[in-house]
């Protein structure tokens, strides 16, 4: 809250508005990297996430367990 001499301005909340498409792909990528990735190390898991978020952000480029994966969690 910013303060101006004795009076306190407040600001207006952040109104609510729907999920994008692509904040929607980020979300269901995210979790499927945690399910799928999870205890990779290093190059192993850069390859694993890569992997994932191709299949999160494109339909055809989905293995068909990812794309059951994918499915579970939208």
């Amino acid at each position: 809250m910013a303060k101006k001499g004795p009076w306190i301005r407040v600001r207006k909340p952040i109104s609510k508005y729907p999920e994008t498409p692509q904040q929607r792909n980020v979300r269901i990528g995210g979790a499927m990297i945690q399910a799928i990735c999870k205890g990779l190390k290093s190059g192993d898991f850069t390859k694993c996430r890569s992997e994932v978020l191709q299949c999160a952000f494109h339909e055809d480029k989905c293995d068909i367990a990812l794309k059951e994966l994918k499915d579970e969690v939208k």
